[in-house]
């Protein structure tokens, strides 16, 4: 048994961890009985509590080695999933700015 948390907005950190809006499970005594507490008050947070899960091989490694819980996007997948932007027409910086050519003619 154990919870799932759900974060209302991803990226949501409470207790040490940057909660998915995905939902992700933990065993029951991953978190202290305060921490659960804090979890439970938390608006942005929604806790399942007595969650049972089958878990295949590939899950219960990565459950045994929690990091971070937020997924990381590759280069490729963000610019997959990012609309394609306007060009930029950011005037240049003073120090790359040129200056006007004098005139070399005599008057």
């Amino acid at each position: 048994m154990g919870v799932i948390i759900t974060a209302k907005r991803h990226g949501f950190r409470r207790c040490g961890i940057a909660h998915s809006a995905e939902g992700r499970y933990f065993p029951d005594d991953y978190f202290s009985a305060e921490q659960l507490k804090a979890l439970k008050d938390e608006r942005m947070l929604v806790v399942q509590e007595g969650v049972s899960l089958l878990i295949d091989d590939e899950q219960e490694q990565a459950d045994d080695s929690i990091t971070d819980p937020v997924p990381v996007a590759t280069d490729q997948q963000t610019a997959e999933a990012s609309p394609a932007s306007p060009p930029t027409t950011a005037k240049p910086s003073r120090s790359t700015r040129q200056k006007p050519a004098e005139s070399t003619e005599a008057s």
